[in-house]
């Protein structure tokens, strides 16, 4: 598992906590800072990923994510079953973000393809309480949007009601490359996003990846 931070600007230490209710946080892994600077603004993205190891199945987990000088954030995941057990997912592509204003050069504006539905799907993936969530490609639309670094960060504050307590797993859509954010236009997707890609080229980090729930082999 994956646990990761936004900040405007560096911190000092970024680090999780995890374990269990039985024997508590137990475990600190730091945490692994990349950044990407959007081609649009000019503004520098600083993006936290620790990785939470030697996890058990079907076991659940309870987390914090900090920095020194922060109020940390907490949330709980399950963990995948062992072997053929039933579990439950959602997915769904194409979400957007939240209706919100912004202006830009003096002009008020919508952020591109925003309703207030995207709000309503994430209460209806916490309705079903899966074990994950599929994100099936062209996630926010900031690629469309004079301001990206804003919409993605209200896809992910709108996003982190489910996330913080299921991994949520993106594919990258066509709207996920956007012009002058790296040698693909995926800078932002990949920075964001901390997948177990086994891609070792840096161009392609995390852009196609698979993983194993029980019995079930999810590839993306």
């Amino acid at each position: 598992m994956t646990v990761s931070r936004l900040t405007a600007r560096p911190v000092t230490a970024p680090v999780a906590r995890y374990g269990t209710l039985e024997h508590g946080f137990g475990s600190r892994p730091e945490a692994r800072t990349v950044t990407y600077v959007d081609g649009t603004s000019g503004r520098t993205v600083h993006v936290h990923h620790a990785r939470l190891e030697r996890l058990s199945p079907g076991t659940e987990y309870l987390y914090l994510a900090a920095h020194e000088g922060a109020t940390p954030d907490s949330g709980t995941f399950r963990t995948a079953p062992r072997g053929r057990r039933p579990f439950t997912f959602t997915s769904f592509g194409d979400q957007s973000a939240p209706q919100v204003t912004w202006a830009a050069s003096g002009t008020p504006a919508l952020d591109a393809n925003s309703t207030p539905a995207t709000k309503d799907i994430v209460t209806g993936v916490e309705q079903v309480a899966p074990l994950f969530h599929l994100l099936n490609g062209d996630l926010c639309y900031a690629n469309l949007d004079v301001d990206r670094v804003r919409t993605w960060n209200n896809f992910f504050t709108n996003n982190t009601r489910s996330a913080r307590f299921r991994p949520w797993m993106p594919a990258a859509g066509n709207h996920e490359i956007e012009k002058a954010n790296g040698p693909l236009g995926l800078g932002a997707y990949q920075t964001y996003f901390a997948l177990p890609s086994t891609e070792t080229d840096p161009e392609l980090a995390g852009l196609w990846y698979a993983f194993t729930v029980g019995s079930v082999r999810v590839p993306s």
